[in-house]
């Protein structure tokens, strides 16, 4: 589990999205955005880096709260990226948004990390 340092998350503000040095870490790349004190982000927090080990996908971590740039970082996600909830988890394959979710069990957020193929046909 990576910690989202302050110059990530002050390019997210600036940016509306995260740099290269985290969306294009691996092939998957998991971001948790949350607080400190939440009681999904606690469970969830059991489980999620040996999920996203076996998917082989890196997961970051940004827990905005304890951070002087809680106002900013608050308004990206509530007002650019329309989420009020947290733990926001979004997922990124290949550099690009694949995912978004708020609080989900471990099956189902293993359900969203394995990767989708095309349709045959």
């Amino acid at each position: 589990m990576r910690t989202i340092t302050d110059k990530q998350a002050r390019h997210a503000i600036e940016k509306k999205e995260f740099g290269a040095d985290v969306v294009d870490e691996s092939k998957a790349v998991v971001v948790v955005l949350t607080q400190d004190w939440c009681p999904q982000w606690h469970a969830m927090r059991d489980w999620i880096g040996r999920t996203c080990k076996e998917a082989d996908a890196t997961l970051f971590v940004h827990e905005y709260n304890r951070h002087d740039h809680f106002e900013e970082f608050l308004r990206l996600k509530e007002e650019v990226w329309n989420n009020r909830e947290i733990p926001y988890v979004r997922i990124y394959r290949a550099g690009k948004l694949s995912h978004h979710t708020n609080y989900v069990s471990e099956d189902r957020f293993a359900a969203l990390l394995k990767p989708r193929h095309p349709a045959r046909g």
